[in-house]
């Protein structure tokens, strides 16, 4: 575990996520003083800008039972039955353009459905896709999935999911079958996403955008990106108490309550983790409104 710093590590962490390269030797420096040395060996290669080669022989002085060949592991995930550990490996490979592993795939018994045609579908539609000028890939098996590439990928929408407070505790491969049953829905600037009095039956994840929760003219909240709402619909389905209105041009990720209870019993850690983070949402605000005179 990391020693907990005055200096919050996370503030400098933005810079590495906004990509601008001038920080990085600010971050190096502040991570190089407040974190012990055999942390800080292994955690600084994965900021510093280095080839993916170096970055594994680093990283092979700390932990001994990384792979020797990196191609060939990926080669193995990707062609893994393992959907999720296929579905990562093949979105990396694609994402750092090794064609030398992709040319190795047998692409005759890849699966033409699911997660994994799912991120074929939008690397066959980009203009400098990989798999275009790949010889011996079979893009009419893959059309269709590259028909609807302008939709989130599966394991997109785990990513995102996964970067909420109600499903952080979930492993992503539990989390992989919320996101199977997430629709997308997109409103433009001022389109009204619920109103007061309506019935409440799914929970909303905001991809990008911002959502109004307002009582007519009276604001009661405003949700941004990575917020959820919605929750306590899931559970009785009550009118909802105010109205949700798009104050941008706002993606959302819903799930209804017959898709949310399907999957909360049939995956229990699923529904340990939501009523966890359910629980403890509940007792904020109750915690917070007792003190409202």
């Amino acid at each position: 575990m990391l020693r907990a710093p005055e200096t919050p590590v996370e503030t400098y962490l933005i810079y590495v996520q906004s990509g601008d390269t001038s920080k990085i030797p600010d971050l190096l420096e502040v991570l190089e003083n407040i974190l012990p040395k055999n942390e800080s060996g292994w955690m600084i290669p994965l900021i510093k800008p280095m080839s993916i080669k170096d970055r594994s022989l680093a990283g092979g002085r700390y932990f001994h039972d990384l792979p020797d060949d990196l191609d060939t592991k990926l080669l193995q995930w990707i062609q893994s039955p393992n959907e999720w550990s296929s579905g990562v490996a093949l979105d990396y490979a694609l994402g750092q353009g090794l064609v030398a592993v992709l040319e190795k795939v047998d692409w005759s018994s890849f699966p033409d459905d699911g997660l994994q045609s799912e991120i074929i579908g939008r690397d066959v539609m980009r203009e400098e896709g990989v798999l275009s000028e790949l010889p011996g890939f079979p893009q009419a098996r893959f059309r269709e999935a590259a028909k609807e590439s302008n939709m989130l990928s599966t394991l997109e929408k785990t990513i995102i999911l996964k970067g909420t407070s109600l499903f952080k505790g979930i492993s992503g491969e539990d989390l992989f079958h919320v996101a199977q049953a997430m629709e997308e829905e997109r409103l433009e600037t001022g389109s009204v996403l619920f109103r007061r009095g309506d019935v409440g039956d799914c929970l909303y994840v905001i991809v990008s955008g911002e959502i109004l929760i307002h009582v007519d003219d009276l604001e009661v909240r405003r949700h941004v990106k990575g917020d959820y709402f919605g929750e306590m619909a899931l559970l009785d389905g009550s009118p909802r108490s105010a109205s949700g209105t798009a104050l941008d041009e706002t993606l959302l990720l819903k799930i209804n309550r017959e898709n949310f209870y399907d999957i909360m019993m049939s995956r229990h850690d699923v529904l340990k983790g939501v009523l966890k983070m359910m629980t403890e949402r509940i007792r904020e605000l109750t915690e917070r409104y007792a003190h409202v005179p």
